[in-house]
């Protein structure tokens, strides 16, 4: 009996979304936490070259303080990368066990906004940095875009696409989790599909 009759396609949506989701978290936040660390080392072998370099210094104390909670918050995202891919292979296979676990869906969102949160912070304080370091410097010629400018603007592209990143995945996230809750959709994972002579 072929059971994808049985199946809307919304569950084959969130399963496979959710799948993607996870799979790119395992591969950013893996990035992160490699990326991280290797910076430190890096901030902290170069920072015998620029002792006198107070933008430097403030820099180097900024990224030691944030150390701990970036690896933290990606550390908790590979968990929750590894639990949106078992949720989405669940919600496709139609597993009962599938109907208890939105509350996966709403951990990455709480995880994604915590992230961000913490990105929006990092890029703050290094902004005041950059503001500190380009003050004396001006556009050449005493027009057009100075250092200032370029690094606030390319700032500014970042953070709105980091953000409308975070909104989109919490936008999926919320809508998945608000779609299994539906009775309809309740009550096929309450009678999970039987499966034929092959297994199909």
């Amino acid at each position: 009996m072929d059971q994808s009759a049985t199946r809307p396609p919304g569950l084959y949506v969130v399963g496979i979304g959710a799948m993607l989701f996870g799979l790119l978290g395992m591969c950013s936040q893996g990035f992160t936490i490699v990326s991280t660390t290797q910076q430190r080392e890096q901030f902290r072998q170069m920072d015998a070259a620029f002792t006198e370099a107070e933008s430097f210094d403030g820099l180097l104390q900024l990224q030691e303080q944030v150390f701990l909670p970036n690896v933290v918050s990606a550390s908790l995202g590979v968990v929750v990368a590894l639990a949106l891919l078992v949720f989405g292979a669940l919600t496709i296979a139609r597993l009962g066990i599938a109907l208890h676990t939105p509350a996966v869906l709403i951990g990455a969102a709480v995880v994604e906004l915590m992230q961000l949160a913490l990105s929006l912070y990092f890029q703050m304080k290094v902004a005041e940095l950059m503001d500190r370091f380009t003050a004396g410097i001006g556009p050449p010629g005493g027009g057009g875009f100075g250092p200032e400018s370029f690094a606030s603007a390319a700032m500014g592209i970042g953070l709105c696409v980091m953000g409308g990143w975070a909104v989109l995945k919490c936008a999926f996230f919320g809508a998945g989790a608000a779609y299994l809750r539906k009775p309809e959709i309740r009550r096929l994972f309450e009678s999970p599909p039987e499966l034929g002579p092959r297994g199909d």
